[in-house]
């Protein structure tokens, strides 16, 4: 992972999702404003509610609004992005006295349906802890439904200290910001960061070690040749994936299938576990 967004001015950062994708992580802009008005729309109206404390559609374009405003005063605000797509917004705005010893900021987090339980909440509460803490701030706080146990979730395993105050069905969450711990020291909230991060780093590898295709590139029919000697060591040990060797051959290689191209392959190429065409090179 690279440092927090916009620690060095408008600037993105690159994490890792639990399921090993890449999010992309930058300040929120005026260029934001139909996205994040779009993911709110798209909410349930559980998850609206959730939300806002409301079911009200108006809500979403208030928020896009308030988030996409740029240089608000005491106001950061944050975007995950899958390629193109929007996964998460997040944001923190001054609700003391900026002048006080506990600087004190709200923060709202909100994930598309869809991305749910892929870690976007968690990786985007992590880039606020670390651009607030930059910025001097103190302590975080949020105002949680009772019944949000998926939030609640997010934040006792963001491995920050939570101080807790329920009333009228509605949870007062202060979370001190942890400062920058020595070399050697304990930090919870440290560890539980490098625990995610390594969860990440394993499932980003599952489909390069445990790929759903192969294409071998330049497999010959010739016996002996490098490309068929790799070709049919894949298929001899085990390999229970989809199996195809490329090159002008005819339609398979001792019953492996043969196509005359890579763009002939049935299997698309694409980042996501489970549908990754595992590319190996071979001449001859």
């Amino acid at each position: 992972m690279t440092g927090p967004a916009g620690a060095a001015g408008s600037g993105r950062s690159y994490a890792l999702l639990t399921d090993g994708t890449t999010l992309t992580i930058r300040r929120a802009g005026p260029g934001d404003y139909e996205a994040v008005k779009r993911l709110h729309e798209a909410m349930s109206p559980e998850n609206l509610y959730f939300r806002f404390f409301s079911a009200s559609r108006v809500s979403a374009e208030r928020e896009a609004l308030r988030v996409c405003t740029e240089d608000r005063p005491g106001m950061v605000a944050l975007v995950g992005l899958l390629g193109d797509e929007l996964a998460g917004v997040a944001s923190y705005e001054l609700t003391g006295d900026g002048a006080a010893a506990e600087v004190e900021v709200e923060v709202e987090v909100a994930v598309a349906d869809s991305m749910h339980r892929h870690g976007v909440a968690s990786l985007l509460l992590e880039h606020l802890v670390s651009l607030a803490r930059a910025r001097g701030v103190k302590v975080l706080s949020a105002e949680v439904l009772a019944e949000n146990y998926a939030v609640q979730h997010v934040l006792s395993d963001s491995g920050l200290a939570l101080i807790r105050r329920t009333s009228n069905g509605v949870v007062e969450v202060s979370m001190p910001v942890p400062r920058v711990a020595a070399v050697g020291e304990a930090s919870s909230y440290l560890d539980a960061v490098a625990d995610r991060d390594s969860r990440a780093d394993v499932a980003s590898l599952e489909p390069l070690l445990n790929p759903g295709s192969v294409a071998v590139v330049g497999a010959s029919r010739r016996p002996g040749s490098l490309g068929r000697t790799v070709l049919l060591n894949i298929s001899d040990g085990g390999f229970a994936g989809r199996l195809y060797a490329v090159g002008p051959h005819p339609r398979d290689i001792e019953g492996i299938p043969c196509v005359p191209s890579v763009a002939a392959l049935p299997d698309r190429p694409t980042v996501r576990p489970g549908g990754v065409v595992a590319w190996t090179r071979a001449s001859g």
